[in-house]
């Protein structure tokens, strides 16, 4: 008898992709191609090659983006104490 194997939910991109190109993330992102490869070269954004496309995929891409700092809401922590 064959044992099941429970599957993962799928992470996808917006458009369904399981993975896309650098170009195409950069699109879905609003991220610049330098910033990208700046994260790729220190192992920040994993990516994956096939041959010599190379691609991101959507649970490494969703991965990056979660760890990207947490902005600081305008005004706070301006270095002054309330009154």
């Amino acid at each position: 008898m064959t044992e099941a194997i429970e599957l993962q939910p799928t992470v996808q991109f917006p458009n369904g992709k399981l993975a896309c190109s650098i170009d195409e993330f950069a699109g879905l992102t609003d991220i610049g191609r330098s910033t990208l490869y700046e994260a790729i070269k220190d192992g920040s954004l994993i990516v994956r090659k096939r041959g010599a496309r190379t691609v991101i995929i959507a649970s490494d891409g969703m991965r990056w983006l979660n760890n990207l700092p947490v902005a600081k809401p305008r005004g706070a922590d301006n270095g002054k104490e309330a009154t």
